[in-house]
Protein backbone atom coordinates (compact mmCIF):
# COMPACT_ATOMS: atom_id res chain seq x y z
CA UNK A 1 0.00 0.00 0.00
CA UNK A 2 1.21 3.23 -1.19
CA UNK A 3 1.78 6.38 1.55
CA UNK A 4 -0.71 8.27 -0.22
CA UNK A 5 -3.32 5.07 0.46
CA UNK A 6 -2.42 5.18 3.93
CA UNK A 7 -3.02 8.53 5.03
CA UNK A 8 -5.90 8.48 2.65
CA UNK A 9 -7.44 5.10 5.31
CA UNK A 10 -5.92 6.76 7.94
CA UNK A 11 -7.87 10.01 7.55
CA UNK A 12 -11.40 8.15 6.61
CA UNK A 13 -10.90 5.51 9.79
CA UNK A 14 -10.16 8.13 12.53
CA UNK A 15 -12.02 11.41 10.50
CA UNK A 16 -15.24 9.66 9.28
CA UNK A 17 -18.12 7.41 10.65
CA UNK A 18 -17.95 4.24 12.16
CA UNK A 19 -19.91 2.08 9.60
CA UNK A 20 -17.36 4.06 6.89
CA UNK A 21 -14.12 2.94 8.80
CA UNK A 22 -15.60 -0.85 9.22
CA UNK A 23 -15.86 -1.06 5.44
CA UNK A 24 -12.34 0.18 4.72
CA UNK A 25 -10.93 -2.00 7.42
CA UNK A 26 -12.68 -4.99 5.92
CA UNK A 27 -11.81 -4.44 2.44
CA UNK A 28 -8.05 -4.55 3.71
CA UNK A 29 -8.39 -7.58 5.95
CA UNK A 30 -10.34 -9.90 3.95
CA UNK A 31 -8.30 -12.09 1.19
CA UNK A 32 -8.89 -9.97 -1.89
CA UNK A 33 -10.94 -11.35 -5.20
CA UNK A 34 -9.26 -12.30 -8.39
CA UNK A 35 -8.87 -8.93 -10.19
CA UNK A 36 -8.12 -5.19 -9.31
CA UNK A 37 -10.12 -3.25 -6.53
CA UNK A 38 -11.00 0.24 -6.84
CA UNK A 39 -12.77 1.62 -3.10
CA UNK A 40 -14.53 5.18 -4.38
CA UNK A 41 -15.64 7.62 -1.68
CA UNK A 42 -16.12 11.07 -0.83
CA UNK A 43 -15.44 12.68 2.41
CA UNK A 44 -18.57 13.54 4.84
CA UNK A 45 -20.58 16.77 2.64
CA UNK A 46 -23.98 17.50 1.46
CA UNK A 47 -25.37 16.79 -1.92
CA UNK A 48 -28.31 18.94 -3.85
CA UNK A 49 -29.13 19.02 -7.60
CA UNK A 50 -29.37 22.06 -9.50
CA UNK A 51 -32.59 23.37 -8.11
CA UNK A 52 -31.23 23.11 -4.44
CA UNK A 53 -33.10 20.09 -3.86
CA UNK A 54 -30.62 17.77 -1.25
CA UNK A 55 -29.92 14.38 -2.95
CA UNK A 56 -32.23 11.70 -1.94
CA UNK A 57 -31.11 9.04 0.53
CA UNK A 58 -33.97 6.07 -0.47
CA UNK A 59 -31.32 4.78 -2.97
CA UNK A 60 -32.63 6.46 -5.88
CA UNK A 61 -29.20 8.52 -6.18
CA UNK A 62 -26.78 6.45 -7.48
CA UNK A 63 -22.93 6.38 -7.64
CA UNK A 64 -20.59 3.82 -10.22
CA UNK A 65 -16.76 3.78 -11.18
CA UNK A 66 -15.80 2.77 -13.94
CA UNK A 67 -13.66 3.83 -17.68
CA UNK A 68 -15.11 5.35 -20.49
CA UNK A 69 -14.12 3.42 -24.15
CA UNK A 70 -10.61 4.61 -24.96
CA UNK A 71 -9.95 7.51 -27.33
CA UNK A 72 -13.39 8.85 -25.70
CA UNK A 73 -13.41 12.02 -23.14
CA UNK A 74 -16.97 12.87 -21.83
CA UNK A 75 -17.52 16.25 -21.84
CA UNK A 76 -20.88 18.17 -21.29
CA UNK A 77 -21.09 18.59 -25.11
CA UNK A 78 -21.07 14.43 -25.86
CA UNK A 79 -23.37 13.52 -22.54
CA UNK A 80 -26.03 11.73 -24.95
CA UNK A 81 -22.81 9.49 -26.09
CA UNK A 82 -21.84 8.85 -22.49
CA UNK A 83 -23.92 5.56 -21.59
CA UNK A 84 -22.69 4.15 -24.73
CA UNK A 85 -19.12 4.17 -23.92
CA UNK A 86 -19.31 3.86 -20.57
CA UNK A 87 -17.86 0.32 -18.82
CA UNK A 88 -18.71 -0.42 -15.47
CA UNK A 89 -16.49 -1.61 -12.96
CA UNK A 90 -17.90 -5.19 -11.07
CA UNK A 91 -19.82 -3.98 -8.11
CA UNK A 92 -21.52 -6.79 -7.43
CA UNK A 93 -25.57 -7.82 -7.58
CA UNK A 94 -26.59 -4.19 -7.59
CA UNK A 95 -23.82 -2.99 -9.87
CA UNK A 96 -23.83 0.50 -7.97
CA UNK A 97 -24.13 2.41 -4.70
CA UNK A 98 -25.79 4.90 -3.46
CA UNK A 99 -26.41 8.30 -1.48
CA UNK A 100 -25.89 7.32 1.88
CA UNK A 101 -27.40 8.78 5.10
CA UNK A 102 -25.03 7.28 8.24
CA UNK A 103 -26.89 8.87 11.33
CA UNK A 104 -27.03 12.20 9.60
CA UNK A 105 -23.67 11.59 7.94
CA UNK A 106 -23.84 12.02 3.82
CA UNK A 107 -21.83 10.30 1.53
CA UNK A 108 -20.85 7.32 -0.82
CA UNK A 109 -18.78 4.76 -0.65
CA UNK A 110 -18.69 1.95 -3.24
CA UNK A 111 -16.17 -0.76 -4.75
CA UNK A 112 -15.54 -2.27 -7.97
CA UNK A 113 -13.36 -4.95 -9.29
CA UNK A 114 -11.84 -4.83 -13.22
CA UNK A 115 -10.02 -8.29 -14.11
CA UNK A 116 -8.58 -7.83 -17.32
CA UNK A 117 -6.71 -4.74 -18.98
CA UNK A 118 -8.32 -5.57 -22.32
CA UNK A 119 -10.50 -2.48 -23.84
CA UNK A 120 -11.47 0.04 -21.84
CA UNK A 121 -9.38 -1.64 -19.13
CA UNK A 122 -5.92 -0.68 -20.69
CA UNK A 123 -3.59 0.20 -18.03
CA UNK A 124 -3.86 4.16 -17.70
CA UNK A 125 -7.05 4.35 -18.90
CA UNK A 126 -8.91 7.23 -16.64
CA UNK A 127 -11.19 5.89 -14.20
CA UNK A 128 -13.85 8.02 -13.42
CA UNK A 129 -16.82 8.33 -10.73
CA UNK A 130 -20.04 8.46 -11.76
CA UNK A 131 -22.95 10.08 -9.73
CA UNK A 132 -26.87 10.57 -11.41
CA UNK A 133 -30.71 9.99 -10.37
CA UNK A 134 -31.66 8.61 -14.01
CA UNK A 135 -29.98 8.04 -17.19
CA UNK A 136 -33.43 8.08 -19.23
CA UNK A 137 -34.09 10.78 -22.30
CA UNK A 138 -35.26 13.78 -20.68
CA UNK A 139 -33.77 16.05 -18.00
CA UNK A 140 -31.56 14.15 -15.49
CA UNK A 141 -29.36 15.40 -12.48
CA UNK A 142 -25.69 13.83 -13.07
CA UNK A 143 -22.35 14.45 -11.67
CA UNK A 144 -19.10 13.12 -12.92
CA UNK A 145 -16.07 13.21 -10.70
CA UNK A 146 -12.40 12.60 -12.57
CA UNK A 147 -8.69 12.82 -11.61
CA UNK A 148 -5.57 12.94 -13.54
CA UNK A 149 -3.94 10.27 -10.85
CA UNK A 150 -7.23 8.14 -11.21
CA UNK A 151 -6.06 5.20 -13.85
CA UNK A 152 -6.54 1.69 -14.76
CA UNK A 153 -3.22 -0.72 -13.30
CA UNK A 154 -2.71 -3.92 -13.80
CA UNK A 155 -5.45 -6.18 -13.17
CA UNK A 156 -4.17 -8.57 -10.78
CA UNK A 157 -2.40 -5.78 -8.53
CA UNK A 158 -2.68 -5.50 -5.36
CA UNK A 159 -3.64 -3.87 -2.60
CA UNK A 160 -6.70 -2.08 -3.60
CA UNK A 161 -6.72 1.47 -5.58
CA UNK A 162 -8.57 4.20 -3.11
CA UNK A 163 -9.80 6.97 -4.96
CA UNK A 164 -11.66 9.89 -2.84
CA UNK A 165 -13.62 13.14 -3.80
CA UNK A 166 -11.23 14.81 -2.01
CA UNK A 167 -7.94 13.58 -3.63
CA UNK A 168 -6.09 16.54 -4.55
CA UNK A 169 -6.33 17.49 -8.25
CA UNK A 170 -10.02 16.00 -8.56
CA UNK A 171 -12.06 18.08 -10.68
CA UNK A 172 -15.82 17.53 -11.73
CA UNK A 173 -16.84 17.20 -15.83
CA UNK A 174 -20.41 17.72 -15.39
CA UNK A 175 -21.70 19.03 -12.01
CA UNK A 176 -19.89 20.99 -9.35
CA UNK A 177 -18.39 20.89 -6.18
CA UNK A 178 -16.52 23.05 -3.36
CA UNK A 179 -12.39 23.09 -2.95
CA UNK A 180 -11.21 20.00 -0.83
CA UNK A 181 -14.54 17.73 -2.53
CA UNK A 182 -16.96 19.22 -0.42
CA UNK A 183 -21.01 20.45 -1.40
CA UNK A 184 -21.58 18.73 -4.49
CA UNK A 185 -24.09 20.00 -6.85
CA UNK A 186 -24.88 18.27 -9.70
CA UNK A 187 -25.76 19.38 -13.20
CA UNK A 188 -29.25 19.10 -15.29
CA UNK A 189 -28.79 17.16 -17.85
CA UNK A 190 -31.10 16.94 -20.54
CA UNK A 191 -30.91 13.26 -23.03
CA UNK A 192 -32.46 13.46 -26.34
CA UNK A 193 -33.85 10.23 -28.13
CA UNK A 194 -31.81 8.24 -30.49
CA UNK A 195 -33.25 9.45 -33.87
CA UNK A 196 -34.05 5.84 -34.75
CA UNK A 197 -36.44 5.87 -31.80
CA UNK A 198 -37.65 8.88 -32.36
CA UNK A 199 -38.66 7.96 -36.17
CA UNK A 200 -40.26 5.04 -34.76
CA UNK A 201 -42.29 6.26 -32.28
CA UNK A 202 -43.31 8.65 -35.30
CA UNK A 203 -43.93 5.83 -37.45
CA UNK A 204 -45.79 3.92 -34.76
CA UNK A 205 -48.28 7.56 -34.18
CA UNK A 206 -48.73 7.86 -37.68
CA UNK A 207 -49.95 3.97 -38.25
CA UNK A 208 -52.28 4.40 -35.54
CA UNK A 209 -53.63 7.50 -36.85
CA UNK A 210 -54.42 5.86 -39.83
CA UNK A 211 -55.64 2.88 -38.04
CA UNK A 212 -58.38 4.81 -36.71
CA UNK A 213 -59.11 6.68 -39.84
CA UNK A 214 -59.95 3.86 -42.17
CA UNK A 215 -61.76 1.44 -39.41
CA UNK A 216 -65.28 1.50 -40.09
CA UNK A 217 -65.06 4.60 -41.90
CA UNK A 218 -65.52 6.26 -45.66
CA UNK A 219 -62.92 8.37 -46.76
CA UNK A 220 -65.21 9.99 -49.98
CA UNK A 221 -69.04 9.47 -49.11
CA UNK A 222 -71.29 10.41 -51.83
CA UNK A 223 -74.51 12.19 -50.86
CA UNK A 224 -77.59 10.74 -52.66
CA UNK A 225 -81.53 11.91 -52.31
CA UNK A 226 -83.02 9.80 -50.29
CA UNK A 227 -84.50 6.32 -52.24
CA UNK A 228 -81.45 6.93 -54.80
CA UNK A 229 -79.12 3.87 -54.86
CA UNK A 230 -75.18 4.46 -55.22
CA UNK A 231 -74.52 3.35 -58.90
Amino acid sequence: MSFRQLTLVHTVMSGKTPLLAILLAVSFLLPKAEGATVIFTSPITTGETSGSVPWPTDGSFHFEVGTFDAGFTPLLTNVDSWLPNWNLADMGDTGQTTWLDDSGDLYFLGTGDYTTNAGSWVIGNAIYIWGYNTRAPGANQWILFGNAAWQTVAHDSIPSQIFSTDDVGSVTVVGSMDGGGGTFVSANVVLVPEPSTSVLLGTVAILALLARIFKGAKLFPVSRKKGQSVA
